[in-house]
């Protein structure tokens, strides 16, 4: 609860015009490796807080030395043609438009297994 009040006066102290109608914490949640996961009240709150700028004002009213970093998923994925290569910017975009994904989405892209057994 206190992590969950001091994000939320936080964000009540920053002043932005393109600011949601209404941004709240709802959840705080530290993680083994002393992150804390924060849960915002709307999409459209968290795509405000994630703006450059407040990402900066947030992360220093928060806590001294803090920073925003979004949070990231590992996947398998099974059957992808040999012909990827996760070097090449191009295979990743087509990849993302292919699965109506967002650009930049894919963050890293690495084949499990070494060549000689793909």
């Amino acid at each position: 609860m206190e992590l969950i009040g001091k994000a939320n006066r936080a964000i009540s102290a920053m002043e932005d015009v393109d600011k949601p109608k209404e941004v709240k914490v709802l959840m705080a949640f530290k993680t083994w490796n002393q992150a804390i996961l924060l849960t915002l009240n709307s999409r459209e709150a968290v795509d405000w807080i994630k703006e450059p700028a407040n990402k900066t004002t947030f992360a220093s009213a928060f806590s001294e030395g803090s920073h925003i970093r979004e949070r990231v998923y590992n996947l398998v994925v099974l059957r992808v043609p040999v012909i990827l290569d996760p070097k090449i910017d191009e295979h990743l975009q087509e990849i993302e438009e292919i699965n109506g994904l967002d650009k930049h989405t894919l963050s890293k892209v690495k084949w499990i297994k070494p060549i000689r057994r793909r």
